[in-house]
């Protein structure tokens, strides 16, 4: 009786460890790994054990902001079942990550508290106090996405700022998108923009990107504009993106 109310307290439950095999990937790809579940000092029913990609997202209030867990993807990886007095239960799985993933790893820089993502365990416990367990994933862009970036870079401009903004972008499924914000001031664009924003949304067989340009119109004024640039999975390598980049800046 005792061990079946320290265990609804959490005490003496059931423990649960997720071990990724490899937890880099990229928009689209599979992270595989398996998940273990202890029991603890009592009989426990497990009502479902599912796997979340969980992100950290900027999100406003007022003139102030604050940060948020958001759970954009999941899997269940096992119905109810029974979990003996400590017995020990293994559950393989492969989560396919959505195309419009946010990358938080490029070139080998991590963009750190910029884009935080992983892999949170839910074990749901019936009568007891929930379970859970997280694992950080490392996200790095596509070929494709990667010879766009070059581009950016060849073009001088300075990588600042990573964000995950909530909110939905137009062509987006998810619940925020991501920016990467340049600074213009070493580019032949210093004077005419302040920055370059940069946005992907991935797809199955390609990427639209979105260039938010802040042009200045004088007097320390300026405005935003927008622009899209679409990446062709089968024909990346044989796009001039700095042009198409410099076309984007100047129309």
């Amino acid at each position: 009786m005792f061990k079946k109310l320290f265990a609804s307290m959490g005490f003496g439950s059931a423990e649960v460890n997720t071990h990724l095999h490899s937890n880099v990937c990229m928009p689209g790809g599979t992270i595989s790994g398996v998940t273990h579940v202890k029991g603890g000092s009592v009989d426990l029913d497990i009502d479902d054990l599912w796997l979340h990609v969980i992100a950290r997202v900027k999100r406003e209030s007022g003139d102030s902001y604050y940060y948020e867990d958001i759970s954009f993807h999941k899997i269940k990886i096992s119905d109810k079942f029974k979990l003996p007095e400590k017995s020990e239960r293994q559950f393989q799985f492969n989560i396919v990550l959505p195309y419009e993933t946010p990358i938080t790893r490029y070139h080998g820089f991590s963009f750190g508290s910029g884009a935080p993502l992983g892999i949170r365990t839910a074990l749901d416990i019936d009568d007891a106090v929930d379970k859970a367990d997280f694992d950080a994933i490392i996200v790095e862009p596509n070929p494709a996405m990667t010879r766009f970036l070059q581009a950016v870079d060849s073009m001088g401009f300075n990588l600042v700022k990573v964000d995950l903004e909530y909110g939905k972008i137009q062509g987006g499924t998810l619940p925020f998108y991501q920016e990467l914000e340049y600074k213009a001031y070493n580019t032949r664009y210093a004077g005419r923009i302040n920055e370059l924003e940069v946005t992907f949304i991935g797809k199955a067989h390609g990427c639209e990107v979105v260039l938010e340009i802040d042009k200045r119109v004088g007097f320390g004024a300026s405005r935003d504009v927008f622009r899209r640039v679409f990446i062709d999975y089968n024909n990346y390598q044989n796009i001039d993106y700095m042009a198409e980049i410099d076309r984007a800046i100047n129309s």
